[in-house]
């Protein structure tokens, strides 16, 4: 009988920072001597042009959480590098089979992404994996369902509404639970223990990768920025937004506050689920998040009184509405991965106005910086620009001032501006919202402010 071969498996940790609802990290637990955990800071997205202190902060403490984790929980680590991530994986492997002498099976791990960039990668990496007889296992972890499956049901297309998504989800099961933490994780090779001085950091080579001994500061990047910049009221990582879901889950009076009619953006603390930043970066799994909001929402359903059932059905539609938020942000993750130019003004099947749009630097420049005149909009833009986050209310008015209500500057502007600061930037929420709030598409009021509101409640 022929002996299995040993497996070494690379999880490459992306937009899903977490241990919960990791179907990789549990693969690699049942069929995995070693594990390497990986994250790599690729210079394409990790820049000053892309990120603001407040966002790269924020990445830093999710990192930072993730690697405390496996330590305390599985004596493992999480190592980061920085680089292109095709050339990191090529010296792995080469690096592996050539200086470690692996002869047994080299799975890589890696969830599904649909951004454009992510696209344009993952092809890469997978025609370099077909040559170098590496495996890749994918799985999908950002959404609820699988957008691959989607597509084919629909003929690789975006949906042209919401009711047509509904229709189309239908056809397909329901969203999977989520899954269990692994008990147990392999340890990563013997090489990775061994580090080399230089000054006050300890960096660990790996042939020619080099690993952070821990997360990087934010000197280590070179970037240019400080510590002392990172002003973000929120702190990143799974463990937080866990406890966080957990006390908004049992405090029934969140679910009173959080009322579509009745938010009050000027409040300290918000009275959404602020879960849309740890949604971002996978440190909060969207189907944890659904199947929780789920259960809320049956428990609702029992009542003993009649002021009781009163109460319960204004939580329950409450709890209806953040569901039904998340099933947009399923339609517009779909929106984005089936529509060519999305996040573009121009050759965008999706944009309905391009001609109505002007491009003044000096009024793009007092947007930015919060410097209108206008004292609700700069007060909005500030805070935004000092801690990376303002409330979703807060963000359709200054939205709407820059493009159709007052200043009629491309969304486009928004859209960069948003990335660069908002700690819970998602490229295709965020591009989807910019182009339903400058009225170019979602409404068929293309011309009319008062009637466009956005629909992701928690997130925007």
């Amino acid at each position: 009988m022929k002996a299995e071969k040993e497996i070494l498996y690379i999880c490459w940790f992306r937009r899903n920072l977490r241990i919960h609802d990791n179907a990789l990290l549990m693969q690699a637990s049942k069929i995995a001597s070693q594990l390497i955990p990986l994250y790599i800071l690729d210079p394409c997205k990790v820049t000053p042009k892309l990120m603001s202190p407040n966002r790269l902060g924020f990445l830093l403490e999710s990192l930072d959480d993730l690697d405390n984790t496996l330590t305390e929980k599985y004596f493992q680590r999480l190592f980061i590098t920085c680089g292109s991530p095709l050339e990191i994986l090529k010296d792995m492997i080469h690096h592996i089979r050539g200086f470690m002498g692996f002869k047994g099976k080299i799975i890589i791990g890696l969830e599904k992404d649909y951004q454009p960039y992510e696209k344009v990668r993952d092809s890469t990496i997978i025609q370099w994996a077909k040559l170098a007889k590496v495996r890749l296992q994918f799985a999908t972890s950002q959404t609820l369902w699988n957008l691959d499956i989607l597509g084919k049901l629909n003929k690789y297309k975006s949906c042209k509404s919401m009711s047509q998504f509904r229709d189309l989800v239908t056809q397909i099961d329901e969203p999977v639970s989520d899954i269990e933490t692994p008990p147990f994780l392999p340890p990563p090779p013997n090489e990775l223990f061994e580090g080399n001085i230089l000054g006050n950091e300890i960096t660990i080579y790996f042939g020619k990768v080099q690993f952070f001994d821990h997360t990087p500061s934010f000197g280590q990047l070179g970037m240019g920025y400080e510590k002392k910049q990172f002003s973000s009221v929120f702190q990143g990582g799974e463990r937080i937004s866990l406890k966080k879901l957990s006390i908004f889950l049992k405090n029934i009076k969140n679910f009173k506050r959080f009322n579509r009619n009745s938010e009050n953006p000027t409040k300290i603390n918000p009275s959404s689920s602020t879960q849309s930043p740890y949604l971002a970066l996978g440190c909060l799994s969207v189907r944890k998040f659904y199947h929780s909001l789920i259960s809320a929402k049956q428990f609702f359903t029992e009542s003993e009184s009649e002021k009781e059932q009163k109460e319960i059905s204004v939580n329950h539609k409450t709890v209806q509405s953040l569901i039904d938020s998340i099933i947009w942000r399923e339609y517009f993750y779909m929106t984005g991965c089936y529509s060519p130019n999305f996040d573009q003004m121009y050759d965008n099947p999706i944009s309905k106005l391009t001609d109505c749009w002007d491009y003044n630097q000096q009024y793009i420049q007092s947007w930015c910086e919060g410097k209108t005149g206008y004292p609700v909009i700069d007060a909005i833009m500030n805070q935004l620009n000092r801690e990376g986050w303002t409330h979703k209310f807060n963000r359709h008015v200054v939205a709407c001032f820059l493009t159709r209500g007052s200043l009629w500057q491309t969304w486009e502007v928004g859209l960069n501006h948003f990335q660069k600061n908002l700690i819970d930037f998602d490229w295709s929420i965020n591009t989807a919202n910019w182009i339903w709030l400058s009225n170019t598409e979602f409404s068929k009021d293309y011309f009319d402010v008062s009637v466009t509101s956005c629909t992701i409640l928690f997130l925007f």
